[in-house]
């Protein structure tokens, strides 16, 4: 997991997790998707190692956390350090939901060999990620 940290962080980065809320200048917020599997498909065969069969779910397990962690910070719940245990963090299914979603979708696409550009695939789930944010969005538990 530390060999992969400068890519994971880079993932993380850009990670689109929806807030639920409109944009500051009032329209729809901007979609990042496409630049997220712009990312991975940089990055498919390390992601394809660490995330698909060959891979493990210890780094399967940390790459969902940190997912999650941005998606609290998104969602202006604040977050933990990079360094806390899952644990230590309050409960936060809506979080945890759209990480687990982003993830999922990116799995899925590395093991089908990335088909589709990555701006097809993030103009199609978009939508449904902004969608789930908007209906999820309850407070913290």
């Amino acid at each position: 997991m530390a060999a992969c940290t400068a890519t994971y962080d880079e993932l993380v980065a850009v990670a689109p997790i929806p807030h639920g809320q409109p944009a500051p200048d009032g329209g729809p917020l901007p979609n990042p998707m496409p630049t997220l599997f712009t990312h991975v498909a940089a990055h498919a065969p390390l992601y394809r190692a660490l995330l698909c069969d060959e891979g493990g779910a210890g780094m399967i397990n940390h790459l969902l956390h940190r997912i999650t962690l941005a998606a609290r910070i998104s969602r202006g719940l604040g977050g933990a350090g990079e360094g806390t245990a899952a644990d230590d963090i309050p409960h936060d299914p809506v979080s945890a939901f759209l990480a687990g979603a982003v993830l999922g979708t990116i799995i899925d696409w590395l093991r089908r060999d990335c088909p589709g550009a990555p701006e097809e695939i993030g103009d199609a789930i978009w939508p449904y990620a902004v969608a789930c944010a908007e209906v999820l969005d309850i407070p913290s538990t």
